[in-house]
């Protein structure tokens, strides 16, 4: 092979390798879908793709904070939604035994369905969604009320991050809902009720409609509170939603595969990588006939 068929050849196969490796990156692009994957690709681009990725990871954190809140929320509604028909049943059974025609034996029978709608309402109170009670403030590892109606937990209220700087909260302690720091002993108020119906009192159980009236509404109050931050984590969600959008979007358009230009790029490295094969193969053919 001659010098010039020498430098000939040598500048073609360089020609190949680099269409081919621009015909392999194309490739790569194309089936991966991504433009950028190394900084050296786009430095830029590269940085700010990272800077996007924290920043939807941190968004994905304010999902997994909105979901587990708004779980716990709306079991709390749920429940104290059931504690309402309970309270409602009370009353009921209350205005209709606080009348002087019902007997003794009435009133007894009245006195065991409170005992039982009473023990249903602790329960409730107890309600807990995994290994964390929902209405025992931050003590969520506490049974919130014992057999008697007391109170164990705390009157603190569970906020979760949800947003840069916006939190909401997950819970509203039972004392509020079913002690008297939300107006009445729910617990105390069915006990006396139960007492007065055995003692076939018609004046001391039409004394006690007051108070089932404040538990209910305290009841209510309460599911209304619940309802609010149901609202707020919703709002809060679909925020979220749309900056997770917006920050996919920006990535999408800083690091992935621009399809029709990586298409046209691999179509003309292919038209040159078998420009540069078919030049090294004129070479060989010309080599070999002036060897002959």
């Amino acid at each position: 092979m001659r010098v010039s068929d020498t430098m000939l050849f040598t500048n073609s196969l360089q020609d190949s390798r680099r269409s081919r490796a621009a015909v392999l990156d194309s490739q790569q692009k194309l089936s991966s879908g991504l433009r950028v994957t190394a900084p050296s690709e786009d430095t830029s681009a590269y940085i700010k793709a990272k800077r996007l990725d924290d920043a939807l990871k941190t968004s994905e954190a304010y999902l997994e904070n909105i979901a587990r809140a708004q779980s716990n929320l709306q079991t709390s509604e749920g429940v104290l939604g059931e504690a309402n028909n309970i309270l409602s049943r009370v009353k009921e059974l209350a205005v209709q035994m606080a009348n002087g025609v019902h007997e003794a034996n009435g009133r007894a029978a009245a006195a065991l369905e409170v005992v039982e709608l009473r023990g249903t309402l602790i329960q409730i109170g107890n309600t807990k969604i995994g290994e964390e009670y929902l209405f025992a403030g931050n003590l969520t590892d506490t049974v919130p009320f014992d057999s008697a109606g007391v109170y164990h937990g705390d009157s603190n209220q569970r906020m979760v991050e949800v947003g840069s700087g916006l939190k909401v909260a997950t819970n509203i302690s039972g004392d509020t809902v079913f002690n008297a720091a939300g107006g009445v002993d729910v617990f105390a108020m069915l006990s006396d009720l139960e007492t007065q119906l055995n003692n076939n009192d018609p004046d001391a159980i039409a004394a006690l409609l007051d108070d089932v009236d404040i538990a209910i509404n305290q009841v209510i109050s309460g599911r209304s509170d619940l309802g609010n931050y149901i609202n707020t984590a919703q709002v809060a969600e679909s925020v979220v939603n749309r900056l997770n959008e917006d920050l996919s979007t920006e990535k999408s358009r800083l690091i992935d595969t621009d399809i029709m230009d990586s298409s046209s790029k691999m179509a003309l490295n292919s038209q040159a990588l078998e420009a540069s094969l078919a030049a090294i193969s004129r070479v060989m053919n010309i080599s070999l006939i002036n060897r002959l």
